[in-house]
């Protein structure tokens, strides 16, 4: 039985990094200490997959079963979040995302128009282990109201170390693209009557954020993440507009370390994740959310309506998600006739001359395509073993893929496609471009990637970034501008 539990636990930290889950196999098995193991995954629904772990010792042998949920995001999953406490004002309403339900939930209190009522959640309210949950007239909750039997679990958030640059003579035009790349910045402020496209796959850290009246910040998401370190101010003013034009809430995220109090008057549409866990944000009917909140306090003013994400549920861009256990059981031996009780377990081994794996190299994918922010800014490509990548080559890490295929039952799946690269930004030294016989381009920041590493780990830029189009950075990664 330990033995099988060795076995779910190499699968577990395969799925952490992306892979299958798969670990050998019955008819080459891995080995760990005295015994034997191996594990077979199947996909299931809803990204649920099923780990079955067989361990032997000598002639004895188990079988356990898991359900792993395969990516939970550690700030989505909790949906509309305040440290302290979340108000829903009159009328206001939070709403599912299709089927799957919305989550109200905060460590401290939550209140829902106690004196005037009228609120509607479609899903779930949680409240901290001692904390209050009101409810006024005419208020409706859909998937019950509960108090947690722990207070959630708020990592971390590392800020990206991101090569410095300028940008203030290139946001100096009325019309700027920004991206794809990754740098550090002192400010991005969007003039009123400026439009400003953030382009991903983008990664920034800068000290204020800021939008004037009647200045719009585009987001292009379509072509990989965009995300965004605010160390210092957020400051978008009423009558300025933040437009999401592509990709999934997943994909958009907003990360605030200062302790500033934010000006969040910005209207438009927002799709994605905002966490600023020092701060107070209410919500007012100028922006049309959907996606996940975690903050201090929130509060949803006076009849808005927002509306959850599944997507950033399961990912939110800049923080990696990790699997979550569903449920376990033990389960029946497979038909295997390494188990037929014939002849013992070692007696065939060496029969059919198989040599066990050795369980830290026993996932079947091995191969691997790397997208990853380089000295310069630009976005390089590594594409091979997954041991032969060499870390100090990137500043941040921005996607993986697993070039083995995906994995369902024991057998390889069609093999994906290697990621893209991007032109290099003019001027640098950096080969942001990949020819096919290097395997680098340039490499990502303290997360790795390979059969004992979770890729990512240390990462802002997750592994759900996706490729996108050729920078448009120009010298020394100032953003292209016109009129």
């Amino acid at each position: 039985m330990y033995m099988a539990e060795a076995g779910l636990a190499e699968a577990f930290i395969a799925l952490a990094q992306g892979k299958s889950g798969v670990i050998a196999g019955e008819d080459h098995p891995a080995a760990l200490g005295g015994g034997l193991f191996w594990v077979e995954a199947t996909e299931g629904a809803d990204g649920q997959v099923t780990l079955k772990s067989t361990g032997i010792i000598e002639r004895s042998h188990a079988s356990l079963e898991s359900v792993v949920q395969r990516s939970v995001s550690p700030f989505g999953r909790l949906g509309f979040f305040g440290v302290e406490e979340v108000t829903l004002r009159k009328g206001a309403r939070v709403l599912a995302d299709g089927d799957k339900p919305a989550l109200v939930r905060s460590n401290g209190d939550i209140f829902m128009s106690p004196a005037l009522g009228g609120n509607l959640i479609e899903g779930c309210v949680v409240a901290g282990t001692e904390g209050l949950i009101a409810i006024g007239p005419g208020g409706h909750v859909t998937a019950g109201m509960e108090q947690a039997k722990r207070a959630a679990n708020l990592p971390e958030i590392l800020v990206p170390s991101l090569p410095h640059g300028d940008l203030e003579n290139a946001l100096k035009g009325a019309h700027v693209n920004i991206g794809p790349g990754g740098l550090s910045v002192d400010e991005i402020r969007v003039n009123s009557g400026q439009a400003v496209r953030l382009v991903g796959p983008l990664v920034l850290v800068m000290r204020n954020l800021k939008a004037e009246p009647g200045g719009t910040f585009l987001v292009d998401a379509s072509s990989g993440p965009v995300v965004l370190h605010v160390l210092n101010e957020v400051s978008l003013r009423e009558k300025s507009t933040w437009q999401h034009e592509a990709g999934s809430p997943s994909d958009v995220s907003l990360f605030v370390h200062g302790a500033i109090p934010m000006d969040w008057s910005i209207g438009g549409v927002f799709r994605g994740a905002i966490v600023a866990l020092e701060q107070d944000l209410a919500l007012t009917a100028a922006l049309d959310f959907k996606g996940s909140i975690a903050v201090q306090r929130l509060e949803v003013l006076k009849g808005v309506e927002v509306h959850g994400s599944e997507d950033t549920v399961n990912a939110i861009a800049g923080i990696p998600s990790a699997p979550a256990l569903v449920a376990w059981q033990f389960s029946d031996a497979p038909e295997a006739e390494i188990l037929s009780g014939v002849i013992t377990p070692k007696t065939w081994l060496k029969k059919n001359k198989v040599k066990p794996k050795k369980c830290a190299d026993a996932a079947p994918e091995n191969e691997v395509s790397l997208q990853y922010i380089t000295e310069d800014g630009a976005i390089g490509v590594f594409h091979g073993q997954a041991a032969d990548f060499e870390v100090s080559k990137a500043k941040c890490l921005v996607k993986q893929v697993w070039l083995d295929g995906q994995i369902g039952h024991g057998k390889a799946g069609k093999k994906p496609l290697p990621l893209r690269a991007f032109a290099k930004p003019k001027g640098s030294r950096s080969s942001g471009h990949h020819d096919g016989k290097d395997k680098y381009s340039k490499a990502g920041s303290k997360s790795k990637a390979g059969s004992k590493s979770k890729a990512g780990s240390k990462s802002k830029a997750g592994s759900k970034f996706k490729a996108g189009p050729k920078s448009k950075f120009g010298s020394k990664f100032k953003a292209d501008s016109h009129d």
